[in-house]
């Protein structure tokens, strides 16, 4: 997971932005009138964030639109004003879409590293939290897959992930993913969480939590597997096997130095270690 900086940001603005693009004056009147109850979920919502506690946050049942969420406002206001202003016109609340949108670096997700910024995801789910729905903290530009994989369900101290906004910065410079090398032919290789004894028992389920939702195993699997198989041609060009795990080394070295926890250096550091793999096993076919 790659952290991100929204402080940029202003959720008041953005709030006061999406509802001045409302058609109605009815519509407009009661999101003003409610204005400052939402700004104070906002406010709830950074102080939970910040302490790693947003299961406390206040949720509302999955579907019923019409449930009323603060003032005369209901769910099905908040999740349309989202949609209606942020998604479907342009105006300044779509430019602070575009904003967060471009966030990650080169447009990679940072929930997972492995696809392209496709759309903003809810962290806590519209459909349970609405009052958040146009909360800048609570919108993460990720890719497709994540997004559809992510839960739309409550959030509970059991199953809160990491969260890009408000993590420490030990998340990406202390290494926690490992990738184990398969003698198999072809050669495969196993991802999963490393235990970190610093860490305190929150951080590391929340770790596993976003490791485990987002099926990074079965996801890394698969893109090391490409890496295996385009290794192989490479490979065999470079002499002894004390060549090819010098070769090895350095990969993990450079990559871990980026970026520890990304899934291409966790592979490499794995066959880095593996004599079964420079003496020949980069090269095993089924």
């Amino acid at each position: 997971m790659k952290r991100l900086d929204c402080s940029g940001f202003d959720s008041a603005t953005l709030l006061d932005a999406c509802v001045g693009q409302l058609d109605a004056q009815d519509d407009k009147d009661r999101f003003t009138d409610a204005r400052d109850d939402l700004v104070q979920h906002y406010a709830a919502y950074v102080a939970m964030a910040g302490q790693h506690t947003l299961f406390s946050a206040q949720s509302f049942l999955h579907g019923n639109t019409d449930q009323i969420v603060c003032g005369a406002i209901s769910k099905g206001d908040l999740t349309d004003l989202y949609s209606h202003t942020m998604v479907g016109k342009d105006g300044q609340a779509r430019k602070v879409y575009d904003r967060l949108m471009a966030l990650p670096a080169h447009s990679n997700c940072p929930y997972c590293g492995l696809g392209q910024v496709f759309t903003l995801d809810h962290f806590l789910a519209k459909s349970r939290y609405p009052q958040f729905s146009v909360l800048c903290e609570n919108l993460i530009a990720c890719c497709e897959t994540c997004n559809k994989t992510m839960s739309g369900g409550l959030t509970t101290v059991d199953n809160i992930a990491l969260h890009p906004y408000f993590e420490d910065a030990a998340i990406e410079n202390t290494t926690w993913l490992t990738a184990s090398l398969n003698e198999t032919a072809p050669a495969s290789v196993s991802y999963s969480v490393a235990q970190v004894d610093a860490w305190s028992p929150e951080l590391a389920r929340r770790v596993r939590n976003h490791f485990g939702q987002l099926n990074l195993a079965g996801r890394y699997a698969v893109a090391a597997a490409n890496e295996l198989a385009s290794n192989a041609d490479v490979l065999c060009l470079m002499g002894s096997p004390a060549d090819i795990q010098s070769h090895l080394a350095k990969w993990a070295q450079g990559l871990t130095h980026h970026s520890p926890n990304s899934w291409k250096a966790a592979l490499y550091r794995a066959l880095a270690t593996s004599a079964w793999y420079a003496e020949g096993g980069y090269g095993a076919r089924a």
